[in-house]
């Protein structure tokens, strides 16, 4: 086989549910609330393949700035050759400390 170049090329195992996880997604993880400012972590979903985030912003934690009725817009930082761009491309995660205390110490940016 030849080298295959697709979206979802090496998420075997970063999309795949949990064991016994398998099947219909429970109505909790739709019904969740975002507001502007949350933080929250990105995390990508096979048994739901439209608005799937691509595999490069799986973990990522972000910002949310836009909440619409079928999507929520979240704010992250990409390194793209050396520099960090932001990306404005879910799940609520435990905040890191990390993440909440960048850019508050001297050197960091």
């Amino acid at each position: 086989m030849t080298n295959t170049k697709g979206k979802r090329r090496g998420t075997r195992y970063m999309f795949s549910r949990p064991f016994r996880k398998h099947g219909v997604v429970p109505l909790a993880t739709y019904m969740q609330i975002y507001k502007k400012g949350d933080i929250v972590d990105i995390k990508g979903m096979g048994t739901v393949q439209k608005g799937m985030p691509h595999k490069c912003y799986h973990g990522k934690t972000g910002r949310v700035y836009n909440v619409t009725q079928h999507a929520v817009g979240i704010i992250v930082n990409k390194q793209v050759k050396g520099q960090l761009s932001c990306i404005l491309s879910s799940k609520s995660p435990t905040p890191p400390s990390e993440f909440l205390e960048y850019g508050t110490r001297p050197g960091d940016l």
